[in-house]
């Protein structure tokens, strides 16, 4: 009789152990995030952007502001989620990029990056504008010309280029 009593005890442990696996298995998958759908299966939004700058030439060091507008001319809305989803191309008149400054690495690359407060949905036909300090984000420390295009990932290989805006750096 005490062997009865241990094997159905054993038994129901069993049973409730396979009950409470059986559930956590449920649950987990319920909780697993959706993958992203791939990309390349949806075609690419329809945007525009333009740069304008308040100023075309500045002295070395003084403050020179860009401003780009991104432009939903789809018929959908499209995600906006951060300020670096638009980036700055910035040319010397030779036609070399300008190397950014150790304020615009961390901006682009650092933990600025990982935070959004300017996420959501830009509705057709509204615009969106952002302003940068170029001096501030790029080694504009030599006079001379220079050329800045706003630029921003459309698809997994195509890219999206406002217009080129000239600025000058006096001594």
């Amino acid at each position: 009789m005490k062997n009865l009593v241990r094997f159905l005890w054993i038994l129901s442990v069993f049973a409730l152990a396979s009950m409470l696996a059986t559930a956590q298995t449920a649950s987990r998958k319920k909780l697993q995030p959706r993958l992203p759908p791939n990309q390349a299966d949806f075609p690419p939004a329809k945007f525009s952007i333009e740069l304008s700058a308040l100023s075309t030439a500045a002295g070395v060091g003084e403050d020179l502001e860009v401003e780009f507008t991104i432009t939903n001319t789809d018929d959908h809305d499209i995600l906006y989620s951060h300020p670096r989803e638009i980036s700055l191309e910035v040319r010397d008149s030779l036609g070399n990029e300008v190397a950014p400054t150790p304020y615009g690495l961390t901006a682009t690359y650092g933990l600025a990056t990982a935070i959004s407060v300017f996420g959501g949905p830009i509705h057709p036909g509204a615009s969106l504008g952002r302003s940068v300090l170029l001096n501030k984000e790029f080694k504009l420390n030599k006079p001379g010309d220079y050329t800045v295009q706003a630029v921003r990932q459309n698809s997994l290989s195509t890219f999206l280029k406002s217009n080129l805006v000239l600025i000058t750096i006096t001594p």
